[in-house]
């Protein structure tokens, strides 16, 4: 908190000030603004430094609590200006328009501790630390799409878990009338089963075409004829409607047996 006398003698500003931390030992910069100082406009430019040690390298704070606080500044002046209504950042200083005072042909900056004054030369007013006060920044925030971006994270997940434990698996069937040629066996039937997997890591297929082959041995009609199973697989590219990768396993299983005539041997 400072308070600001002009070159009339009028207190032109008294208040706190708020000085933005620069690092974790809350050195923080900042301007004090005295648009209705008179007869010159006045602008104070620094730092705040909560435990404040001069070293080689200049004045820095060694804690961020505030053990030995100390302003430092150097101060502005030019000709008052009318009020135009535009927005100014608070925290920086436009010198368009302003002076540096200087002193001897030196450029005055002065360090100030709580209670301390320090008096402008040339009548042009004073300033005063009169102390600090801890505050607090609050940033409050509204993210309306973050419903959106949850149920779309859920869906994904979703998709992801389908794709894991679904078996993108295809399976064919064929009936045939086979001829032997040896006028034995005419009119034999030929059952060829065959089945696709995209996912050769999964297990299963042999199992599903075995099943199938069952099933369509099932459906046709019964007879006491001799029967041959032939089980084989193939690794590689096919034909047709099959996958590309060369890793895609496909099983095939066939089975021949004679065609009855409908009769039954009593």
């Amino acid at each position: 908190m400072v308070k600001v006398t002009d070159g009339n003698g009028n207190v032109a500003f008294q208040g706190p000030v708020a000085f933005v931390p620069q690092d974790g030992n809350f050195s923080s910069t900042g301007v004090v603004k005295v648009p209705d100082a008179r007869p010159d406009r006045l602008a104070f430019q620094g730092f705040f430094l909560p435990t404040a040690q001069v070293g080689a390298g200049g004045p820095v704070s060694v804690f961020p609590d505030a053990y030995n606080p100390e302003l430092f500044l150097n101060a502005w002046y030019g000709r008052p200006i009318a009020e135009t209504g535009t927005p100014q950042n608070l925290y920086v200083l436009d010198t368009t328009g302003l002076t540096q005072v200087t002193e001897s042909g030196q450029k005055v900056s002065f360090a100030l501790k709580p209670g301390q004054g320090y008096t402008l030369p040339g009548g042009r007013g004073s300033i005063e630390f009169t102390g600090f006060q801890r505050w607090t920044k609050i940033q409050v925030s509204h993210s309306p799409g973050l419903p959106l971006l949850f149920a779309s994270v859920l869906i994904a997940v979703a998709g992801l878990c389908v794709s894991l434990f679904t078996r993108p698996r295809r399976l064919w069937l064929r009936i045939t009338d086979v001829n032997s040629g040896d006028g034995g066996d005419a009119g034999r039937l030929r059952i060829q089963v065959g089945g696709l997997d995209r996912a050769d890591a999964r297990a299963g297929l042999d199992e599903d075409v075995a099943e199938l082959l069952d099933a369509a041995r099932g459906e046709l009609p019964a007879s006491s004829g001799k029967t041959e199973r032939i089980e084989g697989e193939i690794e590689g590219n096919t034909e047709g409607d099959t996958a590309s990768s060369p890793e895609t396993g496909v099983t095939v299983s066939e089975m021949t047996r004679p065609e009855t005539n409908g009769e039954e041997d009593s």
